[in-house]
């Protein structure tokens, strides 16, 4: 048990001293940046960013990131870590891309389905007050002109769900 102890105090000591040198790091380069005008060179070839900040913040990333590696590796838990990091960023990604799609693919289907029934010019109504004429329909939306020129974005899956051809000239005026 007392060995633990004296792990975890060494690691202590090893994250107070490295996230102390992440500190030093960073100052110390964005001085000697700073000092070789930098940033100047950089807008003289026409790169915009702030070089001198970004490279030392990205050095005392570096520096802070081995800082808990080593942390890690003293309390050997290094390998349950990485694994629980990397499933964490699995399920984000994941999650993102599960969010990302909910509109896409219904929208597609739908503009599978009416892909032969709809064509440009065709009058369509729908809900209460909504007419209009299509004037493009691509895989995720259809655009439609209204009585009084208004353009309107319909997705396509509301399209398909709601809105009906119209035979009638007279029921787009108003």
């Amino acid at each position: 048990m007392t060995w633990y102890i004296y792990r975890l105090l060494a690691g202590l000591a090893t994250l107070l001293i490295g996230f102390g040198a992440g500190i030093l790091i960073r100052r110390i380069t964005q001085k000697v940046l700073r000092n070789i005008n930098l940033n100047k060179t950089a807008v003289r070839v026409g790169l915009t960013w702030n070089l001198e900040k970004g490279i030392s913040a990205l050095l005392s990333f570096i520096a802070y990131a081995l800082t808990i590696f080593i942390f890690l590796n003293q309390l050997q838990i290094t390998s349950v870590v990485i694994y629980l990091a990397v499933l964490g960023i699995v399920i984000l990604i994941s999650l993102s891309l599960l969010v990302a799609i909910k509109d896409v693919l219904p929208n597609f289907w739908a503009w599978f389905l009416l892909r032969h029934q709809i064509k440009i010019g065709q009058k369509v109504a729908g809900w209460d007050k909504i007419r209009g004429v299509i004037i493009q329909s691509g895989c995720l939306e259809t655009r439609l002109r209204t009585p009084r020129g208004d353009i309107l974005y319909v997705p396509n899956y509301l399209l398909l769900k709601f809105m009906r051809p119209v035979t009638f000239l007279h029921s787009l005026k108003r």
